[in-house]
């Protein structure tokens, strides 16, 4: 059977070579802290965001001539459950 494993090297002694990896929808990267130390960062893998977006677009395109008080409505549920996820 053939390995699905691959290390790479991901230390904060070697953040600036060390790149990036994704795992699990989302993409780990090193980054500055707030106090200029090197953390672990985390967004969403650009796969996993594109599709969302564009049907979330698409939606927007359909519905925006809905009132304003329904509109805003579906759109805070929308952003909330992307948030909280």
């Amino acid at each position: 059977m053939g390995e699905k494993r691959n290390l790479i090297r991901f230390s904060s002694s070697h953040w600036k070579a060390s790149g990036t990896f994704e795992l699990l929808g989302f993409e780990f990267r090193w980054g500055r802290g707030p106090r200029g130390k090197a953390v672990v960062k985390r967004r969403t893998e650009r796969k996993q965001y594109r599709a969302p977006l564009a049907s979330f677009l698409d939606w927007c395109r359909r519905h925006c001539r809905r009132p304003t008080a329904v509109l805003f409505a579906k759109l805070n549920a929308k952003l909330r459950g992307y948030y909280q996820y």
